[in-house]
């Protein structure tokens, strides 16, 4: 063991590869405290897990850093390389280990569905399970970009958008109606087989087909126009320039589907329509920052794009980005339905012939750990059990080398267990319901599609870069000002906001050197306060957000700001001993002369007196923009706690707007939801509304 870098950790690695089977598993890298550092697959752990063991000059620098923290290893044996991989995503997920490129964004992407089974099917934005019969369409990048899609199938082919108990209650017509958004099938204005026809089109225009709706609007504009009805041939002419504009702005012609024929959404259609659904992901990396971009083709229409950067890329280059991204996005369970039959990278994901390809049977148990090596080193231990079928015992002169002078010398990536196209694949298809194919393009229309998701992820990755080396000079001035040993890797920040007593919420804000964390953030809802009594819903939230990190075993921050003086400062200390905790530095961030940014005065436990920067410091400006993150977060709590509040009983508080009108309003405008879109103009056209009546309600809902 001469030429590893393990160093007085009490880990062997001779004796553990000599125990380790050449099985397809998932093997664990655990550091001081059983800490998870890195989880990585292997078609064959022992030839994997050798390569790591090697001299140092073969290794990247993060590589070994990783094998000098290396305290033990714990594996699970698997039945295939694919069952293998998606056991190591749901370890990666579930652990977030330091040495992995990780995936922070679990956020469910929106759809459009269309209803299915009733007379008179209904457009909705959708997120969450598909559970509900009908089609879906997506997914959509933003909720804004649906929002949008739906505005824009209202004008042209007035689908509902309502309720269906709003829908079947319905006496009269609506207002979106009266503004030409809505047929009003409803109360019969519009006979089924008309209903139809715009709901065929709605459905074709979301398939991409929007070319043959032209053609039809084409040929019922002439006819319009032949009968007299020049009202409606207007309606038709605008309508086709509408689509002849969006053609020329979304539409991406793919190479086996031309323009118009075929094409579908998520909700069905032919197999050679799904080709024309593909996602186009570019991966760039430079100075220790990635970024991946994903842009999503639907039907041969570009639905927009979206930006990840993964965390801990290190040194790795764009292909180990891929190869870590890809199974972490698209193996998600909430992105099932996600996943289209064809995804172009600018990257091959692994070059590795010969990887085993069989179908994922299911997880099964199993593991060895280096801490725990069964004297039979040849023979697979008694608790690790393996499918009746792979059952034969791992041959004593096994192809890999237990001397890790001897392993093999080709690098491994550390971004997560690389897995080839034909793993990837058949986890992805198995995943899906369908086959998907990862494809690298050399030529074509393709090749330009990768071209400009390089563009975008080369520009989104200089932004990046430009905020992290401002930010990493903040954080290193922060570490000067307050006199710290090392840079405060996680800084956690919490503010309180209310008015009058009402409604009053915290909120807790973490920061780390890339940052903001968002997915750490928390809004603590303030209980059994007396109103006004910020100590007390200062130590409400903290004795909840740190008992319930010391319940779960999660990581403490580095440093902890209070916004406030020597008060909070004091109820904060106060916690944090009662609870035990130890080791985390508590500053008091309190605001200065008329609240003026730049004018802070920081309190510390162990001073006196109050410690004041320069308005120009690096360090105040770091102060000033996590607290300000958490006020903006906390105000944005109790705005939404004292909505909740409102809208139960908003209309009954209005001056003016009794029992009548307010059945009016909710008639007319469909529900609440529909009164808060509308503006004072729509409002007015309510029977019973005046114009002063309705700029009071419009100020009600919109009351910042």
């Amino acid at each position: 063991m001469a030429n590893t870098i393990i160093q007085d950790t009490g880990f062997d690695p001779g004796a553990f590869l000599a125990c380790t089977p050449n099985r397809p598993g998932v093997y664990r890298m655990l550091g001081a405290g059983e800490e998870v550092l890195y989880v990585g697959k292997a078609g064959d752990l022992k030839k994997r897990l050798a390569s790591y063991f090697r001299a140092p000059g073969q290794l990247s620098g993060k590589l070994r850093s990783l094998i000098s923290r290396i305290q033990s290893v714990d594996i699970t044996v698997t039945h295939t390389e694919t069952e293998a991989l998606l056991l190591e995503n749901n370890l990666i997920k579930s652990l977030h280990p330091r040495y992995n490129i990780l995936l922070r964004d679990d956020k469910s992407y929106p759809y459009l569905y269309l209803s299915g089974r009733e007379t008179f099917p209904g457009l909705a934005f959708h997120r969450g399970p598909r559970q509900k019969p009908g089609r879906y369409f997506g997914p959509f990048p933003s909720a804004s970009a649906v929002r949008e899609t739906l505005q824009l199938l209202q004008k042209l082919f007035r689908v509902r958008q309502c309720e269906d108990s709003f829908f079947r209650n319905r006496s009269r017509p609506c207002l979106q109606y009266q503004i030409g958004r809505c047929t009003a099938p409803c109360v019969g204005l519009v006979d089924e087989a008309a209903y139809a026809e715009d709901v065929e089109h709605t459905s074709m225009f979301l398939e991409g087909k929007d070319q043959e709706i032209i053609e039809r609007f084409v040929l019922l504009m002439d006819e319009a126009a032949k009968t007299l009805r020049y009202e409606l041939a207007a309606r038709y002419r605008d309508n086709i320039r509408t689509l002849r504009h969006i053609q020329e702005h979304q539409h991406i012609d793919t190479p086996d589907s031309s323009r118009g024929n075929g094409g579908r959404g998520n909700g069905g259609g032919s197999e050679r329509a799904g080709h024309r659904d593909i996602d186009i992901v570019a991966a760039v990396c430079r100075d220790g920052v990635a970024a991946v971009q994903v842009f999503f083709i639907r039907s041969g229409r570009n639905l927009g794009n979206k930006t990840f950067f993964p965390h801990h890329a290190g040194d790795a280059d764009a292909r180990e980005v891929l190869t870590a991204f890809l199974p972490q996005y698209y193996l998600a369970a909430q992105r099932d339905a996600v996943i289209p039959e064809r995804i172009f990278v600018n990257e091959a994901v692994d070059d590795d012939p010969g990887t085993a390809q069989d179908r994922v049977v299911g997880l099964s148990s199993g593991g060895l750990s280096s801490r725990e090596q069964p004297a039979d080193c040849h023979r697979l231990p008694d608790d690790v059990r393996v499918a009746p079928d792979m059952a034969p015992d791992v041959a004593p002169n096994s192809d890999a080398s237990t001397n890790p002078a001897e392993a093999p010398s080709r690098k491994r990536p550390l971004s997560g267990e690389v897995a080839t196209h034909g793993t990837l694949e058949a986890a992805l298809s198995e995943h899906a319901g369908k086959k998907i194919t990862i494809i690298r393009p050399r030529r074509g229309e393709p090749v330009h599609w990768l071209q400009m998701a390089v563009q975008n992820a080369e520009l989104a990755l200089a932004r990046r870069l430009v905020d992290r080396s401002t930010l990493g000079q903040r954080f290193e001035a922060l570490q000067a000002a307050l006199d710290l040993g090392e840079i405060p890797e996680r800084i956690e920040c919490f503010d309180v906001s209310h008015i009058s007593g009402d409604s009053p919420v915290a909120s807790c804000v973490v920061f780390g050197t890339a940052g903001p964390i968002k997915s750490d953030y928390r809004h603590f809802t303030l209980r059994d306060i007396e109103p006004g009594d910020d100590y007390a819903g200062l130590k409400q939230a903290l004795r909840r957000r740190y008992t319930r990190v010391q319940k779960e075993g999660a990581r403490l921050p580095d440093l902890l700001l209070i916004d406030g003086g020597k008060g909070q400062l004091a109820q904060a200390v106060a916690i944090l001993t009662e609870l035990q905790i130890s080791g985390v530095l508590i500053v008091g961030v309190a605001k200065g002369p008329d609240r003026k940014p730049g004018l802070e005065t920081l309190f510390l436990p162990d001073r006196e007196t109050g410690l004041t920067l320069p308005a120009d410091s690096g360090a105040l400006h770091l102060i000033g923009q996590i607290r300000d993150e958490a006020h903006r977060f906390a105000v944005a709590g109790h705005r939404a706690q004292r909505a909740r509040a409102r809208n139960t009983s908003v209309l009954e508080q209005i001056p003016g707007v009794g029992a009548k009108r307010r059945r009016q309003l909710l008639n007319e405008l469909g529900g609440l939801q529909g009164i808060k879109r509308a503006g004072i103009e729509d409002l007015a056209k309510v029977r019973g509304i005046s114009h002063h009546l309705a700029k009071t309600i419009y100020q009600v809902f919109h009351e910042q």
